[in-house]
């Protein structure tokens, strides 16, 4: 058994990175849906007639819905613990996603991709912690590394495959991504495994007290990462199309 100051790690070590391969396998479908539809924007402008500017809107719909419950699911996540956010979360983006893929109108495309934004913002708040507290402070900087890859592999496995589905129009690739949230659903069920936490009842006031007060170095850690996030944002979502239209 490990043990680290202040806890345990009751699980082996196999069943430790197994945990850990379950957080990025769901941590990046979930970065595949959010990033994805930017993939189906060649699709949607030649095969809908619509706009680059419409099509650059639905595609970041995923993640104006994930900003809005980012802090919901954190919430969530205090209280039921991370296998119940990593395995409800996908499921709801599955079925978001799925209706996105059935509906007729853009309109409700974009509302339904705005859904399950909001849904798969679960797996970003809970990823994390699930991996970070299973490992000690020795193995978590490798397991966290490694579970970052996430995000470059779900835009990888995206860019890899949903042009090659929308080829015919933009249905197919957009029902790729029910199929893959509702894996990572199923994966999240049967792999994941809360690690060992105090009691909310029994937690000192100070423990439960919020870090946001009394100091502005947590805003302003997050207020620069959100800006690093800008430019990588833009260069994912219309890398594509600067490619194809610029460069052939």
């Amino acid at each position: 058994m490990l043990k680290e100051t202040g806890g345990t790690f009751p699980l082996g070590a196999v069943a430790r990175w197994s945990i850990m391969a379950v957080s990025l396998g769901v941590t990046a479908t979930s970065v595949l849906f959010i990033n994805g539809v930017a993939f189906l924007i060649p699709s949607l402008e030649a095969r809908r007639g619509i706009s680059l500017t419409e099509a650059s809107l639905l595609s970041s719909m995923p993640s104006r819905g994930m900003v809005v419950t980012l802090v919901f699911w954190g919430y969530v996540l205090d209280r039921v613990g991370e296998r119940i956010v990593l395995t409800a979360g996908p499921a709801l983006t599955a079925a978001a996603a799925y209706a996105a893929a059935s509906a007729h109108s853009l309109l409700m495309v974009g509302v339904f991709l705005f859904i399950g934004g909001m849904a798969a913002a679960s797996c970003n708040t809970a990823g994390g912690p699930l991996v970070s507290a299973w490992f000690s402070p020795q193995q978590r900087g490798l397991a966290m590394g490694i579970r970052q890859t996430a995000q470059p592999s779900g835009i990888a496995f995206g860019a890899l495959v949903i042009p090659e589905l929308s080829e015919s129009g933009p249905h197919r690739g957009l029902m790729f991504l029910p199929v893959m949230c509702t894996l990572a659903a199923v994966a999240s069920a049967i792999g994941s495994v809360d690690p060992p936490r105090k009691s909310r009842k029994t937690a000192a006031d100070d423990e439960l007290a919020s870090p946001y007060r009394g100091s502005f170095v947590l805003w302003r850690i997050h207020a620069v990462a959100g800006l690093l996030m800008v430019p990588q944002t833009v260069t994912v979502t219309f890398m594509l199309v600067w490619l194809m239209d610029h460069h052939g």
